[in-house]
């Protein structure tokens, strides 16, 4: 079944997956132990989210949050209220923008400012803990920085923004973020991809691989911020 723009998902899978299903808030618990998280995406880009235990760091990787610290564990409903708490309270709001987590790559500082900025954040939403529902986290900050490729950015670059039925990506990856891929690409040099646009397409190796097909836009750090949403 085609899929439209840069969806990964027809609507009936998208309707059925349990992820979003649980994003939207129909999940009303599980039974699952769950953690409330600060992600940080940039200079006061900060997150607060949560996950199921279970999965450990896989919702941050998938989020591409730069650095982020656990903050509090207890049940579903527990957590879900902290989370609304610290939203209302304007520490960290629950969601940011796509465009926003990519421009700021380009101004990431130093892990101290990072660390500084999450262990703030976590001092004052431990102050509006409520008492006995969920178990307080030590501030204990982990970085991504290197883990995504983050360490050396182009200045110019372009965005993929169409692939052809029968486009050809080819290329090194420089940078993978949660989403978005920048991969320097044969033919076309460094070019920040959307990874659903690449959702059922085989993966090769690209020794002998031209890029074909693509229809891309020419973009200069900071990229300029677009209307693009995310949920997470």
């Amino acid at each position: 079944m085609p899929l439209p723009g840069a969806s990964a998902q027809c609507g009936s899978c998208s309707a059925a997956d349990p992820g979003r299903a649980f994003a939207r808030g129909d999940v009303l618990d599980d039974g699952r132990a769950h953690a409330l998280y600060l992600a940080w995406f940039g200079p006061q880009l900060l997150k607060v989210g949560s996950t199921a235990l279970d999965r450990g760091p896989n919702r941050l990787a998938e989020q591409g949050a730069i650095a982020y610290i656990w903050v509090a564990t207890g049940s579903l409903p527990g957590i879900r209220h902290l989370e609304q708490r610290v939203s209302a309270a304007t520490i960290a709001p629950q969601r940011r923008r796509r465009a926003e987590k990519v421009t700021a790559w380009w101004s990431i500082g130093t892990a101290e400012e990072r660390a500084a900025e999450l262990t703030t954040a976590h001092r004052l939403i431990h102050d509006i803990l409520p008492a006995g529902r969920t178990t307080p986290h030590e501030p204990l900050v982990h970085d991504n920085l290197a883990r995504f490729g983050l360490t050396s950015l182009p200045h110019h670059y372009d965005e993929l923004t169409a692939l052809a039925a029968e486009a050809t990506v080819a290329g090194t990856v420089i940078v993978a973020c949660g989403r978005d891929l920048l991969i320097n690409l044969v033919d076309a040099g460094p070019t920040l991809v959307d990874g659903r646009l690449l959702a059922g397409r085989p993966t090769l190796p690209s020794s002998s691989q031209r890029t074909r097909g693509i229809t891309a836009d020419a973009r200069t750090q900071p990229r300029s911020p677009d209307a693009d949403e995310t949920l997470f």
